[in-house]
C-alpha cells in the first residue's frame, strides 16, 4: 500500500511500526519473533525473510541467528534451526549477491580478543558458513551494509571504543574493506552504534 515497516528492538523484544510519509511512525500490531536486531530481506518470491538473534547465556548458550518468513512483515512463521551458530553481539546484515547467494555480515565474539566483523556465505539464505578472514578488525562493529548503483558496496559501523562513533567502509567486492578517515559521526556527549541504512 506504499507506507513502510520499520522493525525495531524494544524492552519487550522486536516491534513493528508503520509510517505512511517516512516521517511520523505508529507501533503496528503484528506477531514478532522473539529476540533482537532484526534485518529483513526481500525474498525472489516476493515473500520476506527476518534474520534476528535469539538470547543467550553465555559462557554455556551463545546467541544465535534465526530467521522467520513473513507475506505482509506484520505475521512471522518461524523457521527451523539456526542460520549461523553464535551471533556475536547480534548486530548484522544480510544482502543478496548477484550470483543468487546470500552473505551475512555480524560481530564475532572470540574466546579471546576483541570483536571483529566477519561474515558467511549461504546460498539459498537458510545456513550461512563462515567465510575465510575477516571483513573489519576490532574496534570495528555493528556493520550496515548497502549495494551502491556503481556495483560497490558501502558499509556503516561503529567502532568499540570509550566514545561510540560512526564510520564509513567502501569495498568493491564485499570482502575486502578499507575505513575512510575521519568518522562519518560524533558527538562529544554520546556514543553512536548500531546503525542501518
Amino acid at each position: 500500500d506504499g507506507s513502510l515497516l520499520l522493525w525495531a528492538n524494544t524492552p519487550e523484544g522486536i516491534e513493528a511500526f508503520r509510517s505512511r510519509d517516512g516521517l511520523v511512525f505508529r507501533h503496528a500490531a503484528g506477531r514478532m519473533p522473539l529476540g533482537a536486531h532484526p534485518t529483513v530481506v526481500r525474498l525472489p518470491s516476493g515473500r520476506l525473510r527476518m534474520y534476528y538473534s535469539t538470547p543467550d547465556a553465555l559462557p554455556y548458550e551463545p546467541s544465535r541467528v534465526r530467521s522467520a518468513i513473513s507475506r505482509d512483515g506484520l505475521t512471522w512463521f518461524l523457521e527451523d534451526g539456526n542460520r549461523f551458530p553464535d551471533a556475536g553481539f547480534g548486530v548484522m546484515e544480510v544482502v543478496p549477491l548477484d550470483d543468487g547467494t546470500w552473505r551475512l555480515y555480524l560481530n564475532d565474539r572470540p574466546f579471546k580478543g576483541p570483536s571483529r566483523i566477519v561474515s558467511g556465505r549461504s546460498t539459498k539464505g537458510i545456513t550461512f558458513h563462515p567465510e575465510r578472514g575477516i571483513r573489519l578488525p576490532s574496534p570495528y562493529a555493528d556493520p550496515a551494509v548497502a549495494r551502491l548503483a556503481s556495483g560497490r558496496w558501502l558499509m556503516v559501523l561503529s567502532a568499540i571504543e570509550h566514545r561510540q562513533r560512526l564510520y564509513l567502509a567502501g569495498s568493491a567486492d564485499g570482502l575486502r574493506w578499507t575505513i575512510e578517515d575521519p568518522p562519518l559521526l560524533e558527538d562529544q556527549s554520546w556514543s553512536l552504534f548500531d546503525p542501518t541504512l
